[in-house]
């Protein structure tokens, strides 16, 4: 079982960029019973823990055009465009919107408990 570490520091994501933590997902079964593993090397399953209001426009810097997630939010994310920032054994997570392909929404309960 993993221990919770104390929080060093507060993280609040900026401009366009999602704060993200890694999501353990359940092993899925084929037809035939055979286990796939939740794996992929481009790609993985993340949940928004924290997003910024959204980038400014080019031709209107007084408006921000407003981020597509909201904290809650599963996404697929290219795992190539995430930024991983360690301060005294905190580590946060963080990609800018373009990185996030899209959001999912399960239709059974795949997250794996801790």
């Amino acid at each position: 079982m993993e221990q919770t570490k104390e929080k060093v520091f507060e993280f609040e994501p900026m401009h366009h960029f999602v704060e993200i933590e890694k999501v353990l997902l359940k092993d899925l079964k084929s037809a035939g019973g055979i286990v796939i593993p939740p794996t992929d090397e481009k790609a993985g399953v993340f949940k928004v823990v924290g997003a910024g209001p959204g980038f400014l426009t080019e031709h209107d810097l007084n408006r921000r055009v407003p981020m597509s997630v909201q904290v809650g939010d599963y996404v697929l994310v290219d795992v190539h465009q995430v930024m991983n920032v360690s301060y005294s054994g905190q580590d946060v997570f963080v990609v800018p919107e373009s990185g996030i392909f899209g959001k999912i929404h399960f239709r059974t309960e795949i997250v794996a408990k801790a």
